[in-house]
């Protein structure tokens, strides 16, 4: 169960499909609906229409197109079931064309508008955010806020523990930001390391990230790359 059982409160009641955090089964993904109240949502594991897990309903977010998509937005997506970041090469109605990175390989795939999460740099569902550990900051994914807590779980490429952190010192990570080179940012490719930016590839899905000023060089996804908070 997510963070050890316990239930918030805030939870709104879902139908048909649902992202929803689950961290028995890589963390935040899509599930189909089997029922749903204010405080406890049951749904069907991955490609069975028998099995179930419940989960409590503030740790879910329907379904719904994101607004505004648009050509070199960077968004979340499903691989399996994992969140995997890509951008937008193309927006219609229902439906976008995306770029991303599975199995080290780069990919375009046609991705229903309801099968992507678009961080626009708020702190709700799904949003990559940074927040202090000591002296150090640490990445992680919004799964749900109320007015003075935030639950963070492990996303992607960075975080590793459930942590829950006053909501006030949460730092909502803008992804979707164009860098340009010599632009100072933090990475999390892992552990969240301060340096620049030395050159965009694929169009922005992926930046050349220098360690500081003459550390290691690396490459980082877009979806792990912030502006240094202030």
């Amino acid at each position: 169960m997510p963070f050890g059982g316990e239930t918030p409160s805030g939870g709104v009641k879902v139908s048909g499909s649902a992202w929803v955090y689950w961290p028995d089964d890589n963390g935040v993904s899509r599930y189909n609906v089997k029922e749903s109240t204010d405080t406890k949502t049951t749904l069907f594991a991955f490609g069975s229409q028998d099995e179930t897990f419940s989960v409590p309903t503030a740790f879910v977010r329907p379904v719904s197109p994101p607004n505004g998509l648009a050509k070199g937005d960077i968004v979340w997506t499903t691989v399996v079931q994992g969140l995997e970041c890509a951008l937008v090469r193309e927006a219609k109605e229902e439906k976008a064309k995306v770029d991303l990175y599975w199995a080290g390989k780069r990919e375009t795939r046609d991705v229903a508008l309801g099968e992507l999460l678009h961080p626009t740099g708020k702190a709700e569902f799904g949003a990559p955010v940074l927040f202090k550990k000591g002296d150090a900051w640490v990445g992680g994914v919004l799964v749900h806020a109320d007015k003075k807590t935030a639950w963070i779980a492990p996303g992607a490429s960075f975080g590793t523990d459930e942590v829950k952190v006053d909501v006030a010192s949460i730092r909502p990570m803008d992804v979707n930001k164009r860098r340009k080179k010599g632009d100072k940012v933090i990475a999390c490719p892992s552990d969240c390391v301060a340096g620049k930016i030395l050159a965009a590839k694929d169009q922005g899905l992926t930046y050349e990230v220098q360690d500081g000023d003459d550390g290691p060089v690396m490459d980082v996804s877009a979806c792990a790359i912030s502006s240094i908070p202030k």
